[in-house]
């Protein structure tokens, strides 16, 4: 509920706009990209810009603003009183993720998340991931969601480092969606045949994008964007 929730504060079609104007880019749920060759569209589940959906899925869970300072605290819990408040990374080289997250510190902010954006380079990123010490972060997607069979260990946490669940000396505890997740990428990495690959995809996007396990921003061809507006770029420039 809680991703949920930031997913229905983000206005991704605004952020969109404030990064490339036209119809280039434009918001979306995460998962597989649209592009990808066992993308099905039908299974997405978005949640789109909602405020008010936002702030009820927050007040069920418990968060509520005690002290009408217009940011939300704790109620239970050994952070009970507390305020809300994430760290949110951007990458010093790449512009795009500082502008998305100013964006972002302004609209979850509206809904009572108070997030304190930092710009980090790349090496640090590297040893925060290493480390697991980071609460939330802007990125440019990666390779295997556009071809999921290119590295599908980097879909789930079926191996210890993957990224946004790393293993330390203890075992993690991963929730129930997750554990599907590995088991529909250790069949999808035994099987070669494409309409089960297709199918089997189709429902990994589905808990995905309907857990908001990583939440998407915006998406565009980059291809696209540049023949409008580059000049003399080679035919069959490809549009990842």
């Amino acid at each position: 509920r809680f991703r949920q929730a930031l997913s229905y504060a983000a206005d991704r079609d605004g952020i969109a706009q404030s990064i490339m104007k036209g119809p280039f880019l434009r918001g979306w749920a995460g998962g597989l990209y649209p592009g990808a060759p066992d993308f099905d569209k039908a299974s997405v589940v978005y949640y789109p810009y909602d405020p008010p959906s936002a702030k009820s899925l927050l007040d069920q869970i418990g968060l509520k603003d005690t002290n009408n300072d217009k940011v939300l605290e704790w109620t239970t819990g050994p952070t009970a009183g507390q305020p809300v408040v994430l760290q949110l990374l951007a990458s010093q080289d790449a512009k795009e993720t500082q502008s998305v997250a100013e964006a972002l510190v302004n609209q979850l902010g509206a809904v009572g998340i108070k997030i304190n954006m930092k710009i980090i380079d790349s090496a640090t990123r590297s040893d925060v991931d290493q480390a697991g010490t980071w609460d939330m972060s802007v990125d440019r997607g990666g390779q295997p969601f556009a071809l999921p069979f290119v590295n599908v260990t980097a879909l789930a946490p079926n191996t210890k480092t993957f990224n946004w669940h790393r293993q330390s000396d203890q075992p993690r505890q991963m929730m129930d969606f997750e554990q599907s997740l590995v088991d529909i990428v250790a069949k999808y990495r035994s099987t070669f045949d494409a309409a089960g690959r297709k199918q089997l995809m189709a429902q990994y996007n589905n808990i995905f994008t309907k857990n908001v396990y990583n939440m998407g921003v915006f998406v565009g061809r980059y291809g696209l964007g540049l023949s409008k507006r580059v000049k003399n770029v080679p035919d069959g420039t490809p549009v990842f």
